[in-house]
């Protein structure tokens, strides 16, 4: 994939995947006509799409590496992870993102292997190669255990898998993105997709249909997989829209206004920059229709951090008092149940701290017995993917099996399933990466400088929540918070290479 394509040298290959484009715009057509209604009405925009894509081509490159990634981030937002699979019989459910994800790793490795584009990981090796090997090493050492306690061969390797995903995206972003402009289009593609979720959400929230139940019946190749969350709290739909569960739904919104913020105050005219704030409130809404906690921990997190870099921002303070006012309208009865979900009945301390090893127990009820598992297998733990069931067995239907114990803590969860070398590595990647891109933002100024600050706001965010949910069994907001540390490293490469004018590069 080049960025540009230019030259008669490159004309042929160009007419040959404008071909490419025509042909899979028949094929397209032809593939859903036996299937019914709904599938012609897809069939037929997806046909007219590559159509459009052929003319395209057949000018000027389509397909690039900006373009690529633009169409992962879609794939990320609007396909929901472990909601759907590729309909084909093998031992490992085929999502459309690990195939994206696989597809995009061999064009780099290729392109890599053709001294066209260097591998990097932004400067961040250790961190990288800590918390890659303390996985690896983990599983090998796991590996049995794990099949058995899931009743599945291959369990352990497709908990890894998962957590590969995570590196991969990483190394992809760092190695791909090649401007400031590129990096924009991507932040573009991060913050529209958060918006179409987040209109899906408030959509959601009024009706109680949440549209990605039910791409299957529009998309051929969509097999639906079962999805058992609980969406009430204290008599209030908690929105799920196409992430796992809502509160990771409402942190990864969150981790999108700071670049819709960006995004306004970088627009060239009056109504681009409005079209960009009515996004922001948008999502903003749609989080607080998730009745999460977790989102007001991230909230007050970004805004401290949003502060210290930006002090200047402290004289908009007015806007806050309308945030809750419009929330209030778009989503009625939000905040209350919000209010509700920090004063329980029994006390916010005791949710919290109670059911001490049962299955869904209180987030800070497990540290204890946590750190007994933990000694057991001190240096590389019991394994990603390993299960732990909960003492509430007994309350089970017979024949049932009991619910495992959720961590509701990443850092609690990594230290039991990856020992301390992984704990190492999962705090130099994440807050490593956090701090990192705080101090690059502190260190420049201008455009630069204001992408440095909403990659560092949305991954202090990010950070912080993972001490209040278990974030990576949850992959899309995960891998949304890796791409936003790759993309915010890549701005300090580029910064380096070659400093935009009047701006003062990274040091």
């Amino acid at each position: 994939m080049s960025a540009t394509a230019t030259g008669r040298e490159e004309l042929g290959p160009r007419r040959e995947l404008a071909g490419v484009f025509a042909v899979l715009g028949v094929v397209a057509l032809a593939v859903t006509i036996p299937l019914g209604p709904k599938p012609i009405v897809v069939g037929l925009g997806v046909s007219m799409t590559f159509f459009v894509l052929c003319a395209l081509e057949a000018r000027r490159a389509v397909v690039t590496w900006t373009n690529s990634i633009v169409v992962f981030v879609m794939i990320v937002w609007l396909i929901p992870i472990k909601g759907y699979a590729i309909p084909l019989d093998l031992p490992f459910n085929l999502e459309h993102y690990r195939i994206a994800i696989l597809v995009l790793t061999f064009a780099l490795v290729a392109s890599s292997l053709a001294h066209q584009r260097p591998l990097s990981v932004g400067g961040r090796g250790v961190a990288t190669i800590v918390l890659f090997g303390a996985s690896l090493v983990s599983l090998l050492l796991n590996a049995s255990v794990i099949d058995a306690v899931n009743r599945e061969n291959g369990a352990a390797v497709k908990a890894f898998s998962y957590f590969v995903s995570f590196v991969l995206v990483y190394l992809l972003i760092c190695s791909v993105l090649d401007s400031h402009e590129t990096i924009d289009t991507v932040i573009r593609a991060l913050v529209v997709g958060g918006a179409i979720v987040a209109g899906a959400a408030m959509y959601e929230a009024r009706t109680r249909y949440n549209v990605f139940d039910h791409l299957d019946e529009w998309f051929p190749g969509f097999e639906q997989l079962p999805r058992e969350v609980s969406l009430e709290r204290g008599g209030r739909l908690r929105v799920l829209s196409s992430s796992q569960h809502p509160i990771a739904l409402a942190v990864a919104l969150m981790l999108m206004i700071p670049f819709a913020a960006y995004l306004a105050t970088r627009a060239k005219t009056v109504w681009r920059s409005r079209f960009w704030i009515a996004l922001t409130m948008l999502i903003a809404a749609a989080g607080a229709a998730t009745v999460s906690r977790t989102m007001f921990v991230v909230v007050l997190t970004m805004l401290v951090v949003a502060v210290w870099l930006r002090r200047s921002l402290t004289r908009y303070w007015p806007v806050l008092l309308l945030v809750p006012i419009v929330i209030h309208f778009a989503v009625p009865g939000a905040i209350g149940g919000v209010v509700k979900a920090f004063f329980p009945e029994e006390g916010l301390v005791s949710s919290l701290q109670g059911r001490a090893g049962e299955g869904g127990s209180g987030r800070f009820a497990d540290v204890g017995p946590a750190i007994d598992l933990w000694s057991q297998k001190p240096l590389f733990g019991h394994g990603l993917g390993n299960v732990f069931p909960s003492s509430d067995g007994n309350e089970r239907p017979p024949g049932q099996a009991p619910l495992p114990v959720i961590y509701d803590n990443q850092y609690v969860d990594s230290f039991v399933k990856l020992g301390l070398v992984g704990l190492v590595g999962m705090i130099l990647f994440f807050w490593g990466g956090a701090i990192g891109l705080f101090r690059a933002a502190q260190r420049t100024t201008g455009p630069t400088s204001d992408l440095l600050v909403a990659c560092a706001v949305a991954a202090m965010g990010f950070v912080v929540s993972m001490f209040l949910f278990d974030a990576f069994a949850f992959v899309q907001v995960t891998l949304l918070c890796v791409m936003i540390i790759g993309i915010g490293y890549r701005v300090v490469a580029i910064s380096r290479r070659a400093p935009v004018p009047g701006e003062v590069g990274v040091e």
